[in-house]
């Protein structure tokens, strides 16, 4: 999806329909598959400007910030402190 690949543009149009913290199939939310990707642009995005829940957790009960740290995605760990 747009989170995963970095695309702020097309979070932007996603994002004017959607609750910025909905959840898809698996129970994760934009910020937790941005996270996971490592696509730091795009969390910053969607932590500073779209607001999301950073303590949201998926169906897993993992946080965008555990699953950032399990990827070692250190930049997006600090972002999300």
């Amino acid at each position: 999806g747009a989170a995963e690949v970095g695309d702020i543009c097309r979070l932007e149009e996603l994002l004017s329909s959607v609750d910025v913290n909905a959840k898809d199939g698996t129970g994760c939310t934009a910020l937790m598959l941005a996270s996971r990707a490592g696509q730091l642009p795009c969390v910053r995005w969607l932590v500073d400007v779209a607001h999301a829940q950073v303590d949201a957790l998926c169906d897993h009960n993992e946080s965008s910030l555990w699953q950032a740290s399990r990827m070692g995605h250190d930049g997006i760990v600090q972002c999300l402190l």
